[in-house]
């Protein structure tokens, strides 16, 4: 990996070993910028922080996760989508699938929709279905 400069002025590599800091907040930090620099090379640390123990630090890798736009991050975002137990992570999940546009997300979009206990993360699976019905339609 390069030395690539990324947002707040530091390169990739230091941001990716930041995500294995004792910190929660200094691994949320990591995973947002990680996420704006929009490298490939993080895809596979970022969903390795799904599993993060801080909540924060699992939703802000969903968010950056959504914009690497990566169908990798497609099964582990389901799983997350549908098992974690913080709505707010669920809902960057959802959201994350509803910019990936990947058709096997569309069954678990439905079910989050119909059966998920936060009303936002019910609004944010019908958002998702949208896109992907509007994206379905233009091609």
């Amino acid at each position: 990996m390069g030395q690539s400069p990324v947002p707040f002025g530091r390169p990739i590599d230091e941001w990716l070993r930041e995500l294995e800091a004792a910190r929660p907040e200094r691994r949320r930090q990591a995973a947002l910028a990680l996420g704006k620099l929009g490298d490939s090379h993080a895809l596979h640390p970022l969903v390795h922080m799904l599993e993060d123990a801080s909540p924060e630090v699992r939703s802000e890798a969903a968010s950056a996760l959504a914009a690497l736009n990566q169908p990798e991050s497609v099964a582990p975002l389901l799983v997350v989508s549908r098992t974690d137990p913080d709505p707010n992570v669920r809902l960057e999940a959802v959201r994350a699938l509803g910019c990936i546009l990947d058709p096997r997300a569309e069954e678990s979009l439905l079910a989050a929709r119909a059966h998920d206990p936060a009303p936002r993360v019910r609004g944010m699976a019908d958002w998702a279905l949208e896109e992907m019905d509007r994206h379905r339609r233009s091609r």
